[in-house]
Parts: C-alpha cells; structure tokens; sequence
C-alpha cells in the first residue's frame, strides 16, 4: 500500500508485466464528456509518420525531434496504415527492454 495525497493506493502487478494503481471503482459516468461532436474535434489532423523503409536510429531521431513516442507507420504512396512503433518496441528490440521482437 502505498499514499497519494490523504488516499491509500494499492499497487498491484498485472499479467502485462507492468503494474496499476487500484484506487477503487472508477465511476465512468462522471467522466462523460457533455461536449458533443465527433472524434476528429480532438484529434490530430497534421499526423507525422514514417514509412516501413525507415531505419530503426531514423525513426528513433524522428520521436526526438517531435517529442513523440509513439509514430504510425504508413505507406509512403497510398499513405495507408501499416502499424504503430513505440518507443519500448525500439528499446526491446536493441535489447535493453523485456526481450527481442518476436
């Protein structure tokens, strides 16, 4: 158990490897956005990606330079979406995460 302010928290491991902080049931309701519109109000319209040809140190100056990290990888002609690189992907796959790409 750990504390937050005047709120105790216990932290529990996950089967994802990672760990979350339990602070009780979340009451979704209250978290209702009264705004109405579609997702694109909010989104990012001026996306930048990286083609699949990239290197692995391009795509790691790339999140640098933006301060991302996360990027979608996209085909450079039709633009169409072949994935998304994060950083730990980047991180495992230089073998100084929890293990190789497989």
């Amino acid at each position: 158990m750990n504390s937050i302010g005047n709120k105790t928290v216990k932290i529990e491991k996950t089967s994802r490897k990672g760990y979350m902080r339990s602070m009780g049931p979340i009451d979704f309701k209250s978290r209702i956005s009264q705004k109405s519109g579609d997702i694109m109000t909010i989104a990012s319209s001026d996306v930048v990606t990286i083609p699949p040809t990239m290197p692995v140190i391009e795509a790691v100056k790339t999140m640098l330079v933006h301060g991302f990290r996360r990027l979608p990888v996209a085909d450079a002609g039709t633009k169409r979406l072949k994935g998304i690189v994060t950083s730990q992907d980047i991180v495992d796959f230089l073998g100084g995460g929890r293990g190789t790409l497989s």
